[in-house]
């Protein structure tokens, strides 16, 4: 059995799985590391910044950035990543919507 020469083949492994993986299987691809930060544009770190830091103001408006409480046991599931996701869906959205860039306006608007 053959294989077609313009065959490609993706796998995605969560890190934490790499430690774990059969090497001979590991060793058949070209790896990359690929983070959440690789892919978002200028304006969705902006709104995962500052969104990060209004959910920190929420748990401790006096401390800001060092609060004792995370904000990932108060949230349930809320992860810096998945922070970082609804960043860059909100600003894809906005965009999608308004056909425009941020303005300082509409930047309160989506970290709202």
């Amino acid at each position: 059995c053959t294989v077609n020469t313009r065959f490609k083949c993706i796998w995605f492994l969560e890190e934490g799985l790499v430690e774990t993986a059969d090497p001979p299987f590991l060793n058949r691809f070209e790896k990359h590391y690929l983070s959440f930060e690789d892919i978002m544009t200028e304006e969705s770190r902006k709104i995962y910044i500052q969104t990060r830091k209004e959910i920190m103001g929420l748990l401790s408006p006096d401390k800001g950035e060092r609060g004792d409480i995370s904000y990932n046991r108060v949230f349930l599931n809320c992860t810096d990543d998945y922070l970082k996701i609804l960043a860059m869906k909100n600003y894809e959205s906005y965009v999608a919507a308004k056909g425009t860039d941020l303005s300082r306006d509409s930047f309160a608007q989506i970290v709202k």
